[in-house]
């Protein structure tokens, strides 16, 4: 069943990530490594969601550096993510877009 809901949690996510064995909040007597998947509110304009934008493959791949480095307390990037998202609601879709594309 692993690969079935794996497959529906890229879909359905917007960001997906993964918490290493032997980190401080994910120690070794967990057994696995815990897979992690955001899923952010739709937005009012196009694109709508902001799974497969730049701007989230950017973030993708800062976590996947900071994941590879082990030093995973370094940095609030899933706050400034969040912050982000919920400043993208209120604005013109034309403002949206330009900055989830540049």
């Amino acid at each position: 069943m692993t690969p079935r809901w794996q497959k529906q949690l890229y879909k359905a996510s917007d960001i997906v990530f993964v918490l290493p064995i032997g980190t401080s909040f994910w120690t070794t007597n967990q057994c696995e490594p815990c897979l992690v998947g955001l899923c952010f509110p739709f937005l009012r304009s196009s694109p709508w969601q902001l799974q497969s934008t730049p701007k989230l493959y950017a973030v993708g791949r800062e976590l996947l550096k900071v994941s590879e480095e082990g030093d995973l307390d370094q940095g609030p990037i899933l706050r400034k993510l969040c912050d982000f998202v919920r400043r993208l609601s209120p604005m013109p879709g034309n403002v949206v877009r330009r900055m989830l594309y540049l």
